[in-house]
């Protein structure tokens, strides 16, 4: 669809090598969402065996666009590529192997239209939940995600969830300079706070690696790498 009204949804989707999902994932997209829309798919490797599965949906389907991050490789990367390549006023980071996310796109895009800055996807309040991956990592995002918001006075229950519906005019206020996984998202619900942006949340049920191959999660290098925005973002909020 192209973006002929105000009201226009950009997903920003990084992917790698999820040819068991991709397809899944978009023809589930095409069937639920009720607003107009474009899928950025954003990859590192030329050679993904995903690229061939997307290509042949794409001939059916215009919506979607295929960019390869001009950045260093990574989710970070792949996101700002997005970003500078998004039509939408508003924009969705969404990840390619979880379903569960879909379901909320329709009610977080209309919270947009009711105002909100940030619309942001929880796993740990009303109408959430997790499944999948490795028990530790569900137990150390769990508490981490609690501490956080307990120590700064968070208004969100999970601000390290990838999954966020913004406002693209924002981005020129708020600091995005996170370069490690998803914690540009963590950054985002962070920065959005700070700047007294209006913010709120939707449940939905998130399964990990929903094709059932080995979680990707190296549950101390995520701390060590999530930790600086951590206490970053506690100092930010807690000094407000």
């Amino acid at each position: 669809m192209s973006p002929d009204t105000q009201a226009f949804l950009t997903i920003i989707m990084p992917f790698h090598h999820e040819e068991k999902n991709i397809a899944q994932t978009l023809g589930r997209l095409g069937e639920c969402l009720a607003i107009p829309y474009e899928i950025l798919l954003i990859h590192d490797d030329k050679d993904d065996p995903a690229l061939p599965i997307i290509k042949s949906i794409q001939t059916k389907d215009p919506s979607i666009q295929v960019l390869l991050n001009k950045y260093r490789p990574g989710i970070p990367g792949a996101i700002r590529t997005g970003l500078g390549r998004s039509s939408g006023q508003y924009i969705l980071f969404l990840v390619a192997d979880d379903q569960g996310p879909i379901a909320i796109i329709n009610p977080m895009f209309d919270l947009m239209e009711q105002g909100y800055d940030l619309v942001s996807g929880t796993r740990y309040a009303k109408g959430g939940s997790i499944q999948g991956g490795s028990f530790w990592a569900r137990v150390i995002s769990a508490w981490g995600n609690r501490l956080f918001c307990r120590l700064a006075h968070c208004q969100l229950s999970d601000p390290t969830c990838g999954i966020k519906m913004f406002r693209k005019d924002i981005l020129p206020k708020v600091n995005l300079k996170a370069d490690e996984d998803w914690a540009i998202a963590f950054e985002l619900a962070v920065e959005t706070q700070y700047h007294d942006l209006k913010v709120t949340e939707l449940g939905f049920n998130s399964s990990n690696r929903m094709d059932g191959g080995e979680s990707h999660f190296k549950i101390m290098r995520r701390v060590f790498k999530y930790g600086p925005i951590f206490l970053r973002g506690i100092f930010k909020l807690w000094k407000k």
